[in-house]
């Protein structure tokens, strides 16, 4: 059902040495990098219109970005989000500089990442179409755009805009064929669609229609609720800064987020996601422009009310005051929210899963040559135990789960289970050979969590 990049890359890096560590701390150098990216675009974007002031957007954007409590978050898990966010951002930087050689080899490896990438798809189709129709007469050297850096080159002529739309389209194409045959699926094209779809749906629970107020919530959920929760009051701003977005960071900016803020709408719309708040990580660098551009209107307009004349240098101070003043309440309520948060956080990463803790623990005493069979990733991180000694493959009340585990107790003198209750039911069974050793006292509150399980050689 997920899509390729992330886990080959990792399992790539774990061949090579890596662990989850290293994945975390990339990602947190993704999550800082991107904040940088959004205040290089942005002031980019202003000195390329001189006929207009700079302005405090860049600035105000990127802190915000950078103090985002959800963006800092996923920052440290490991998990695709941060890298998303990062390439989708970097796709409309390319974008918009024309470099579509560049833009094309980011968003093929954007599909292969999350699917929300897919959305972007139909915006570069749009996009091209328009700028075509606009320069068909044009010559290639007058297609540069004015605001782009450096020297045009051939792969920068209008040709090459088409790349951005058929290299991701062929890589989407190309991993859709090598799934179809896949052993869980059923020969069709695409069929991981639908499988991650009924995943979704399972988990909810809900597939029947809705009312007309459970509608609307869903409608605003990604676009309003779910920005509500991570960035606060200062989302107030946002509305005040939607045509100044538009008008100065253009319309691939614009474009590019609105395709993939309906997308993951779309998907909760359908129930084909679980609506969770790590889907917004992709838009932080959005809203933080939409909030800025906010305080900086707001500036714009408190001058055009003052009795000054237009060229009065006091009618300007009023505009800069209103709008550091507007920021720096933005950038406050942002590190409370933060503080909040991530207060939450490592509460949580602290006392969180006392059952696992145990069973980690646990697995620090057994013998170095001795198989674990885990399911359960978040225990062989909390162990810490060599990662070559796990057997990951799912547990099951299955005779293959059976004779897997009984075949490395006979060879390695013991084994060690560590999984779910329900799934460890015909291993419990197995007596006398299978001990439980956590949880203790073993009783009905316990059967559904996680266990540990002791498998000594079957006797002869």
């Amino acid at each position: 059902m997920w899509l390729p990049l992330f886990h080959y890359a990792q399992a790539i890096a774990v061949r090579l040495g890596a662990g989850f560590t290293s994945v975390r701390i990339f990602d947190a150098f993704v999550a800082a990098t991107t904040p940088m990216l959004l205040f290089a675009f942005l002031t980019r974007r202003r000195r390329s219109t001189p006929d207009e002031a700079m302005d405090a957007t860049p600035i105000l954007a990127a802190l915000l970005a950078a103090l985002s409590p959800i963006a800092l978050q996923l920052g440290t898990t490991g998990q695709t989000e941060p890298l998303f966010a990062l390439g989708t951002l970097a796709v409309i930087v390319f974008l918009d500089a024309r470099r579509h050689v560049a833009a094309s080899l980011t968003l093929s490896a954007l599909v292969l990442l999350r699917y929300e990438a897919w959305a972007i798809i139909p915006a570069i189709v749009v996009i091209a179409a328009v700028d075509r129709v606009r320069h068909r007469r044009s010559a290639a050297a007058a297609y540069i755009s004015e605001d782009s850096e450096g020297p045009a080159s051939r792969l920068d002529m209008p040709s090459s805009r088409w790349l951005v739309f058929v290299m991701p389209t062929v890589a989407i194409l190309g991993w859709a064929a090598i799934r179809r045959y896949a052993p869980q699926g059923d020969g069709t094209w695409f069929w991981f669609l639908g499988a991650t779809k009924k995943f979704a749906q399972d988990a909810q629970g809900t597939t029947g229609p809705r009312g007309v107020g459970q509608l609307l919530h869903d409608i605003v959920y990604y676009p309003v609720l779910i920005p509500w929760q991570c960035v606060g009051w200062p989302l107030l701003l946002a509305p005040f800064g939607v045509l100044r977005t538009i008008r100065r960071e253009g319309t691939r900016f614009l474009v590019v987020y609105a395709m993939v803020l309906g997308f993951v709408s779309y998907a909760w719309l359908t129930r084909s996601s679980l609506g969770l708040h790590r889907h917004f990580v992709v838009l932080v660098p959005f809203y933080a422009t939409l909030v800025a551009n906010g305080a900086v209107t707001l500036g714009e307009l408190a001058a055009r009310f003052t009795r000054e004349s237009r060229e009065s240098p006091a009618r300007e101070r009023v505009g800069k005051w209103v709008v550091a003043l507007t920021g720096v309440i933005a950038v406050g309520l942002t590190c409370r929210m933060l503080v909040a948060w991530m207060a939450d956080w490592r509460d949580k990463t602290l006392h969180i899963w006392p059952d696992r803790r145990a069973i980690a623990e646990e697995l620090r005493k057994t013998a170095p040559g001795t198989t674990i069979f885990c399911d359960e990733a978040s225990i062989e991180v909390l162990s810490g135990v060599d990662r070559r000694r796990f057997e990951r493959d799912a547990l099951g009340n299955d005779e293959a789960t059976t004779t897997r585990v009984l075949a490395a107790a006979a060879r390695d003198g013991e084994a060690w289970v560590v999984g779910w209750g329900p799934r460890l039911v015909s291993l419990r069974a197995l007596r006398p050979s299978t001990e439980v050793i956590l949880p203790r006292p073993l009783g009905p509150a316990y059967e559904a969590g996680p266990m540990l399980l002791h498998v000594a050689p079957p006797l002869p």
